[in-house]
């Protein structure tokens, strides 16, 4: 039962599971808002109490919640007041270097190749509105120059992506703090939090696993080392950078393992490979490497036929020269990435379990695995075979059957 405790008008009431003595206080009320309502004391502790020794301690604890909803206010004025300041002082070229240069901080969760994506992304908005103040960014603003980043290779889903990677930017401005740790915000709310996202394929549409016939066509496109680089992915199922950057030292020769150690997700995993076609042209490979080189595919510089061709101690990219044999070999739809699918697929087809496709591949869930069996229900084969098995041999009784009762 709701009664009014003061001249401010306080009511005071108890809680729906009655456990508690709540107050509620009308002269804070702001327009469009309800009045605030805190809990004062457990209903079980003023049991035994005389009326007036309850009216006393209710009255002080209104007194203390109220002081303190004023306080809570004045503190949240304050922090809107000194972010609104810092985002017309800051631009957002300054907000991606602060976030850049303290990455530990700031994307202490992610995975090198996440980062690499991220600091990509944030690239791409730096280049069109890092020079506006953080206080003139709002919803429309952000969202009329996401459309500018449109290209022909650059559709729904990535922009997406950048749109995620700006709104994490500006979480982070809302939690910046100052020398000594205080908290001091940059700004006062999220302007990506609202934007609809755009649509996108539906799950798991883009995965597709390669042909024989296809994997012919392309790699009679493809120089050796390409060819090689793309033997390696499908024989283990591999991600693009995990190929790309493998090391020699995470090579062993000896007990023929490769250790992928720069990981999407950080967990260093081992692998075995069987295939002694793929051992035979590491052994070429590390016995003709360059001295100082300690990347099995390793960028390069100069011209050899002008005589002034080197290799360089950092990873190389295929992108280049897979992305033109793939055009010559017409296959309009595929991406390095279905490598790997090829891979897992052709892992389920062998018969292996879950737990040990996810360790050769490394994924961490088995949901993700699920999108694999899906799209390509490889584990179904055998049922349908014993399907198929069932209906022959119920076909043959029916027509056995059948024909004892035919008349002669």
């Amino acid at each position: 039962m709701k009664r009014k405790y003061s001249k401010r008008g306080d009511n005071l009431f108890v809680s729906p599971d009655g456990i508690w003595q709540r107050g509620r206080f009308q002269d804070l009320k702001k327009p469009g808002e309800r009045a605030p309502e805190r809990n004062l004391i457990k209903m079980k502790n003023l049991e035994g109490l005389a009326p007036d020794a309850q009216d006393k301690i209710l009255l002080n604890l209104l007194n203390q919640k109220r002081s303190q909803i004023l306080k809570e206010r004045e503190i949240k004025r304050i922090k809107e007041l000194d972010s609104k300041n810092e985002s017309s002082k800051h631009t957002l070229s300054e907000a991606i270097k602060k976030c850049l240069d303290t990455p530990y901080q700031y994307f202490s969760l992610l995975g090198p190749g996440t980062i690499t994506l991220y600091k990509g992304h944030l690239e791409n908005w730096e280049k069109l509105i890092g020079n506006l103040k953080l206080s003139q960014l709002n919803s429309s603003v952000i969202e009329h120059n996401r459309d500018k980043l449109r290209t022909p290779n650059r559709g729904n889903s990535t922009l997406n992506r950048h749109m995620q990677t700006l709104s994490a930017l500006f979480g982070h401005c809302m939690r910046f703090k100052d020398e000594i740790g205080n908290p001091k915000p940059w700004v006062e709310s999220n302007p990506c939090i609202g934007i609809e996202k755009l649509p996108e394929p539906p799950l798991g549409q883009k995965m597709r696993a390669y042909t024989v016939e296809e994997q012919e066509r392309l790699l009679s496109f493809c120089n050796p080392e390409l060819k090689f680089a793309i033997a390696l992915s499908i024989s283990i199922g591999a991600r693009q950078k995990e190929v790309w950057d493998l090391p020699w030292n995470d090579v062993n020769f000896d007990s023929q393992w490769i250790t992928f150690r720069k990981t999407k997700n950080k967990k260093i995993r081992t692998v075995p490979i069987f295939d002694q076609k793929i051992w035979s042209a590491f052994k070429i490979m590390y016995e003709n490497k360059q001295d100082g080189i300690s990347y099995v595919f390793p960028s390069s510089q100069g011209n050899k036929r002008r005589g002034n061709f080197r290799y360089i101690d950092r990873p190389k990219s295929f992108r280049s020269a897979f992305e033109t044999a793939r055009k010559k070999a017409g296959l309009e739809d595929f991406r390095w990435h279905d490598f790997r699918h090829t891979a897992i697929t052709e892992m389920m087809q062998a018969g292996m379990i879950d737990e040990n496709i996810m360790q050769f591949s490394g994924h961490t869930s088995k949901a993700t695995l699920q999108r694999y069996k899906t799209l390509f229900p490889v584990h179904l084969i055998e049922q349908a075979k014993m399907h198929n098995e069932f209906k022959q041999k119920k076909l043959a009784e029916f027509n056995v059957n059948a024909h004892g009762m035919l008349p002669n």
